[in-house]
């Protein structure tokens, strides 16, 4: 929690796409705004909601904000040069960056945001029901969680296993929709001085709806902010 006088931690959220749009986006908008005033030491400072909006996601902007979070963006995005390079420098000098669900199917043409996320969506099956099993329990995203659950959700695979360059919370099992493959779905890494978190779960309105999924959210985006190790 912030101290007294401590100013809470402020958050960038982008949810804007430029291809396939998730119909949980208004929902995650409110539930990252909720979660941050809850927390008494988050607070979201900026949303950039649509494509139209994005010329605000500036190095300057950015300079006021402690986090980046992207939920659900998608596509192209259509950044400059000079706000892709703010971007990486943004989370290189220090600050956090959180993604969730489509974020790692963002900017796929660009791939340096590949490099800052850890990897690349490259598809999923049909949504099913499916297990989840925690790797680390002490992360604290992760401690609240039983040892395996089940969830409702896209089955993501990546275009290379980030395995061996992220640290890996959480794993879907293998076998899930015939995929018998190693399948990371959250995990942390560091990016120069900065902190990533990633978690591919997310598609639908219910998920963040639940307290144990709205926990993974909130820790992931404390840890990334360095409120807590």
């Amino acid at each position: 929690m912030a101290q007294a006088g401590e100013q809470p931690a402020r958050i960038l959220l982008v949810t804007a796409t430029a291809g396939y749009y998730h119909q949980s986006i208004p929902t995650a908008r409110r539930v990252v705004q909720e979660l941050a005033e809850e927390s008494g030491d988050l607070a979201v400072g900026t949303i950039i909601e649509d494509v139209a909006a994005l010329d605000r996601l500036t190095p300057e902007a950015l300079a006021s904000h402690d986090l980046l979070c992207f939920v659900s963006t998608s596509g192209e995005l259509p950044l400059t040069e000079a706000q892709k390079q703010g971007l990486l420098d943004f989370v290189a000098a220090g600050k956090g960056y959180v993604g969730v669900h489509c974020a790692s199917g963002t900017l796929k043409e660009w791939p340096e945001y590949g490099e800052l996320v850890g990897a690349v969506f490259h598809m999923h099956p049909p949504a099913l029901t499916f297990t989840v099993h925690v790797e680390d329990h002490a992360h604290p995203s992760t401690r609240h969680l039983p040892a395996s659950f089940a969830v409702q959700d896209e089955l993501y695979t990546f275009h290379v296993n980030p395995r061996g360059t992220v640290h890996t919370l959480l794993r879907g099992e293998s076998g899930s929709a015939g995929i018998e493959d190693d399948l990371p779905l959250a995990w942390t890494k560091t990016y120069g001085d900065g902190r990533v978190y990633y978690n591919a779960l997310g598609h639908f309105d219910e998920e963040w709806e639940q307290p144990a999924y709205r926990t993974q959210i909130l820790q992931g985006l404390r840890w990334a902010a360095r409120l807590v190790e």
